[in-house]
């Protein structure tokens, strides 16, 4: 009798959300070291690591935190594949080391926006998130507002999902 291996089901097929993630997920473990050093990071058995590396079952939300921490990758690009996959990645106008002061109040506006967004939604859902925390997930918002074209209306859902997830 021959086993069936997990993978020869989806020969040819286009990859899963859940493959994407697993696939980011390999990563974010190969940058902490492989699978042990993921679990010490974490505070699970090797194990448990092994697992979410499988698909066999997904990492639970404060887990998924301290590995983003701790990979020093945005949670945004782990849980959902948006944005940029390092967390401090700086986004600097083509050909230029510093900011005009315009583009500067772009951002400025930018992140005023994160931050109402982010606070709007805390109220809505009776919520409270600690500074550092709040801040962070501004920094996430920015990124993924940086990027939106100025005519184009930011996607609440996206960011409402990253302030559910954080708290």
């Amino acid at each position: 009798m021959t086993t069936k291996n997990k993978s020869d089901d989806k020969v040819g097929l286009p990859p899963t959300e859940s493959d994407l993630f697993i696939d980011r997920l390999k990563t974010v473990i190969k940058r902490l070291g492989g699978v042990a050093a993921s679990a010490r990071n974490v505070g699970v058995v090797e194990s448990t690591v092994r697992s979410w590396r499988d698909g066999n079952s997904e990492p639970k939300r404060p887990h998924l935190v301290i590995l983003a921490d701790k990979a020093d990758v945005s949670l945004a690009w782990l849980v959902a594949g948006e944005g940029e996959m390092l967390k401090n990645a700086i986004h600097e106008p083509a050909g230029s080391h510093s900011v005009s002061a315009s583009e500067f109040d772009k951002i400025l506006e930018k992140v005023e926006n994160a931050v109402s967004i982010i606070d709007s939604a805390l109220e809505k859902r009776g919520a409270s998130m600690s500074p550092e925390k709040k801040g962070k997930l501004a920094a996430m918002c920015v990124d993924y507002l940086y990027d939106l074209p100025e005519d184009e209306k930011p996607d609440t859902a996206k960011i409402l999902r990253l302030v559910k997830f954080g708290t």
